[in-house]
């Protein structure tokens, strides 16, 4: 399949210009790849994935917020965030392990 080809498939069928560009790179047929087209994949694909994190990270940082500084509006979701999505080392000492210790009995 020429580039050409290729860069008209990448528009009107996505789905058939992935699978073909997997095959082509699985082969080596390097000089048959859209390289224009997979780079922009690519790098989109590293901007959504470093803005998911960032979102991700802003909700866990807030939850950690709210249970310190909120006590008496704690909810299950809030533990059940922080439980799934910090590492335990952080409930053995201090405010948040204690409180989180706690709230668990």
């Amino acid at each position: 399949m020429k580039l050409q080809t290729q860069e008209t498939l990448y528009n009107q069928d996505y789905s058939l210009w992935l699978e073909t560009t997997i095959e082509k790179l699985r082969e080596h047929e390097f000089q048959s790849v859209d390289i224009e087209n997979l780079i922009e994949e690519l790098e989109t694909l590293g901007r959504s994935q470093k803005k998911g994190l960032r979102s991700y990270l802003k909700l866990i940082v807030m939850h950690l917020l709210k249970w310190q500084h909120k006590p008496e509006k704690r909810s299950k979701s809030w533990l059940i965030s922080i439980r799934n999505n910090v590492s335990p080392q952080y409930f053995g000492e201090g405010v948040i392990g204690a409180s989180m210790n706690n709230q668990s009995n």
